[in-house]
């Protein structure tokens, strides 16, 4: 699989191993799996702090970072989004010691989002 970066204003290709393509599933308790179109293939699991801000039902790109086992499924790291599952985003608004954050209502979505404050012109 193959990406572009740009670097000092220039884009170059890179070229990385071990990147599928799949759709996200999370669940509530806070772990989620890559879902491979193949049905063949393993289920890459992927650590909150992995998710690189991708939401339940995204589709993305997963490099994988660990070989799963007989009993394991393969661990990886969301490396692109692909596409959003949800363009818009349902939630609880708070005040807190720092400006408003947003709970999504679905717990699927594993996160909070700090809201910037709208100011009039």
């Amino acid at each position: 699989m193959a990406f572009l970066v740009k670097e000092r204003g220039k884009y170059r290709r890179i070229v990385e191993e071990n990147v599928v393509e799949g759709k996200l599933r999370c669940s509530s308790k806070g772990f989620c799996f890559a879902i491979q179109d193949d049905e063949n293939a393993d289920d890459i699991y992927i650590k909150e702090s992995h998710l690189s801000n991708a939401w339940n039902g995204d589709r993305v790109l997963v490099k994988t970072i660990k070989e799963g086992s007989r009993r394991r499924s393969p661990e990886g790291e969301v490396k692109l989004i692909l596409e959003r599952a949800n363009p818009s985003l349902l939630a609880t608004v708070a005040e807190g010691e720092q400006g408003y954050k947003a709970t999504p209502l679905d717990d699927r979505l594993l996160f909070e989002l700090d809201l910037k404050e709208m100011v009039e012109i």
